[in-house]
């Protein structure tokens, strides 16, 4: 039984993060027959299985700092290919990655930036792929209510509550990307989580 819950009335999941396997994605957003006439879908995810797959390509130079563990950490999935909607034109995603191996690739002289810096170029991956991937950079911290992080943890936990925020968001059709009123700015529906 999939993990993946039906439609809202305003043709987007109802609010919520909700944990599903990349093969229930395809199921439900790919295969399912209500997308069956879609003219962009099957493009769409087979470009996102291309986009991963770069990913993990580039994970096997990882490999000396994994230390049985995976680069990629999770992914959220939104926007309107997790939708009604027939004919998304990308897939949205935000990628999360492991910090501590980044660092421990430095330290260990293996592919680092050259690699992030192809993988994390928008433009290029929604031309080439059809996504847009935010990648960020997951790190444990101690506590929220501590405060004195470092910058890196600091950085994460923004990142993470921002794109939390801005996935949930919907803005009405039509409406340009202007900063978000009461009407935009509350949470109003949901997106998809898929550990790694």
């Amino acid at each position: 039984m999939s993990r993946v819950p039906d439609f809202a009335s305003n043709g987007h999941l109802p609010l919520g993060r909700f944990s599903v396997s990349l093969a229930e994605v395809q199921a439900r957003f790919v295969d399912a027959p209500m997308f069956a006439d879609s003219l962009t879908r099957r493009e769409c995810w087979t470009g996102f299985q291309t986009y991963m797959a770069l990913w993990s390509k580039y994970e096997e130079t990882l490999e000396p700092v994994l230390n049985g563990g995976s680069l990629g950490r999770y992914i959220w999935l939104a926007g309107s290919f997790i939708s009604a909607k027939p004919d998304p034109n990308n897939v949205d995603l935000t990628l999360f990655i492991d910090g501590e191996v980044l660092e421990n690739a430095k330290l260990a002289r293996l592919p680092v930036t050259s690699p992030l810096e192809r993988l994390s170029k928008r433009e290029k991956a929604l031309k080439d792929f059809r996504v847009s991937p935010i990648i960020v950079r997951h790190r444990y911290f101690r506590s929220p209510f501590k405060g004195g992080y470092n910058p890196a943890e600091a950085e994460y936990m923004q990142a993470r509550g921002g794109f939390d925020d801005f996935w949930s968001r919907l803005r009405q059709t039509g409406q340009d990307k202007q900063a978000p009123t009461r009407e935009t700015g509350d949470p109003k529906r949901g997106y998809l989580e898929v550990m790694l």
